[in-house]
């Protein structure tokens, strides 16, 4: 993944350059990160390329609301693999690693469905895999 850490400089023409790269196989994906509201929805206007991740800072007592519903305009990129959902592969490959995980949702369906993630295909399991193991 090749990031933009902020909106600074003509963060428009280094995305672009990105972009480029990645049309040309290189790197897998591209993104941003600490990009809010005002930088965000002018940006998305001349991005070719939705980016994979628009890393924020979000806890308790900083929750981006605003910032989140910005960004579900821009969720298309999430797919449904094998009828299951980005995050639910996620979940079930990090729960495989042995780590702990943490699973909150204020929305009862979000929570049946992460319930599901257990029958996950092992293809959808293999192809993370093997994107781990080719970092």
């Amino acid at each position: 993944m090749l990031l933009i850490h902020e909106p600074t400089g003509d963060f428009n023409e280094i995305y672009c350059a990105m972009e480029t790269k990645y049309h040309a196989g290189e790197p897998g994906s591209i993104g941003v990160a600490n990009f809010l509201e005002a930088n965000f929805g002018k940006f998305m206007q001349t991005a070719e390329v939705v980016p994979a991740v628009n890393q924020i800072e979000t806890h308790v007592f900083r929750r981006q609301r605003e910032m989140n519903r910005l960004l579900k305009n821009f969720r298309h990129g999430a797919r449904i693999v094998h009828g299951k959902t980005v995050a639910q592969v996620a979940l079930k490959f990090t729960v495989q690693q042995k780590f702990v995980c943490s699973v909150v949702s204020n929305k009862k369906n979000s929570l049946a469905r992460t319930r599901e993630f257990f029958c996950v295909t092992a293809d959808s399991y293999c192809n993370i895999r093997g994107l781990v193991d080719n970092r």
